[in-house]
């Protein structure tokens, strides 16, 4: 499944770009949906800078049909992104954290536009119900367009977050 999202934030794409590259971890705390963000690890390589980080979702959104099987240890995923300065994008690619239920992978980009940026993502969305602990397989194929549907909805959102974070964020400093 594809998954596309398109912002324009009033700030020029450099410092979109350096924001969202450094300050993700603040930024958790504005966005929905989101309890955190862990950097694990980070390798500085100009002008590509990596990241590895672990978010926490927030169950607030899961659907009725697939509660019963969704734990928070679900909602997690795993994120290594390769941020290059140069061109002002990112290749990333996520992973649930456990069970290898979704991934998904894709790049941002941050461009110049008038008044601003344009913060854009691209990315393929995978999902393997029959990976969900404790459900049978016989109701995993039952599943997975419902759990397909929940986390397109949960990670499209979080994607554009991202970018409304940045524009509070840069709101708020002086």
């Amino acid at each position: 499944m594809k998954i596309e999202a398109v912002e324009h934030l009033t700030y020029p794409a450099e410092l979109v770009f350096e924001t969202v590259r450094d300050k993700t971890p603040e930024l958790a705390s504005i966005m929905p949906n989101i309890e955190g963000v862990e950097v694990l690890s980070r390798e500085e390589k100009p002008p590509v800078v990596h990241v590895y980080a672990r978010w926490q979702g927030s169950s607030g959104d899961v659907p009725r049909v697939i509660r019963p099987f969704v734990k928070k240890e679900l909602l997690a995923w795993m994120d290594r992104a390769a941020w290059d300065a140069e061109q002002r994008t990112c290749e990333w690619a996520i992973e649930a954290a456990v069970g290898q239920v979704f991934s998904c992978e894709g790049h941002t980009t941050i461009a110049d536009a008038e008044g601003g940026a344009v913060f854009t993502i691209k990315g393929e969305l995978r999902v393997d119900p029959n990976k969900v602990p404790g459900v049978p397989r016989f109701l995993a194929r039952k599943l997975k367009d419902p759990l397909e549907r929940f986390i397109a909805n949960a990670i499209r959102p979080n994607l554009t977050s991202i970018a409304k974070a940045v524009q509070e964020y840069l709101d708020q400093r002086p």
